[in-house]
């Protein structure tokens, strides 16, 4: 999405991509990862004015990580001159440095692309409107069997922990007191799941001319996207992850069918405060949201 500024040049632009900013997540610093490489690419081309606005789509089953076909990866990150000649170490500093720059010329040069064609589309008078609710989603209930799993491997890092140095600066230290909080959270919900079977999920949803944008917090899988942007009255259909977020849900997955039958990361029930069911409702519901602003206007 373009915008221009009174005079007719170019002020801003949203670059919506469906995989979060992790290429650098094993550093010991922060960053904003391939967005700050991405931000100066697209301001090289673009003007050092230029404001970009990055939205993190629907995908909390993607990753910027390239999870096959790493060898030859790494050959063309050498044969481009990215990373020093000899380098195998997948996941060392001057590998996710080029990686970020990669993704960053990638989204550049899908942004190039578009940029001539969608001037042809520019509008003064675009019709805009807001929505949000508050949606009561199922929440994944946890079993027996898995309260009492969670609670005795909560018991055996609790042994663990006792026996480590109290430093918050020892990633052994903070790992261990970190699974602790994960395990024991299963327990308590457990006990209170039954008394509270639904959770608050604030959701939110824009009209901006043709094209819609919908909220939402969790780390929603990519196919729940899909069936909102094939379902949306609107052309084009942004859909924003991770928003809206709320201080009990912290980046928690919601995760679709196939993946929780899998059982592994993201559809593991410690990861889940919604599941499946749920995300069937929150699909339902935006795309109820869009059409009634589209049937306002």
């Amino acid at each position: 999405l373009f915008t221009y500024d009174p005079k007719g040049d170019l002020s801003g632009i949203v670059v919506n991509i469906p995989c979060p900013s992790q290429a650098r997540e094993g550093e010991s610093f922060l960053s904003a990862d391939y967005w700050h490489e991405t931000r100066e690419e697209l301001r090289s081309r673009y003007g050092d004015d230029i404001f970009i606005l990055p939205q993190c789509g629907f995908s909390g089953d993607q990753s910027p990580h390239i999870m096959f076909h790493r060898r030859e990866h790494l050959r063309m990150l050498r044969l481009k001159g990215m990373i020093p000649p000899g380098t195998t170490a997948d996941w060392a500093n001057e590998v996710t440095l080029a990686e970020c720059r990669l993704i960053a010329g990638r989204i550049a040069a899908a942004v190039d692309e578009v940029s001539a064609v969608c001037e042809t589309e520019r509008t003064g008078d675009a019709p805009f409107a807001h929505s949000h609710r508050v949606l009561d989603l199922p929440r994944r209930m946890v079993t027996a069997e898995e309260a009492r799993m969670y609670a005795e491997e909560a018991a055996t890092e609790r042994e663990l922990l006792a026996t480590l140095s109290p430093d918050p600066a020892d990633p052994v230290y903070t790992s261990c007191h970190s699974r602790i909080v994960y395990n024991e959270k299963i327990a308590k919900r457990y006990k209170e799941q039954l008394d509270n079977p639904t959770y608050p999920a604030e959701v939110h949803v824009l009209r901006i001319g043709d094209m819609a944008m919908t909220f939402a917090s969790f780390e929603l899988y990519l196919d729940f996207s899909l069936r909102i942007q094939e379902r949306s009255p609107a052309v084009q259909t942004f859909t924003i992850q991770l928003l809206a977020q709320d201080t009990d849900n912290p980046g928690a997955y919601l995760p679709t069918e196939r993946a929780v039958k899998a059982g592994d990361y993201g559809g593991n029930v410690r990861d889940n405060t919604v599941g499946p069911e749920g995300g069937r409702v929150l699909v339902d519901s935006m795309v109820t949201m869009l059409n009634e602003i589209w049937e306002a206007q």
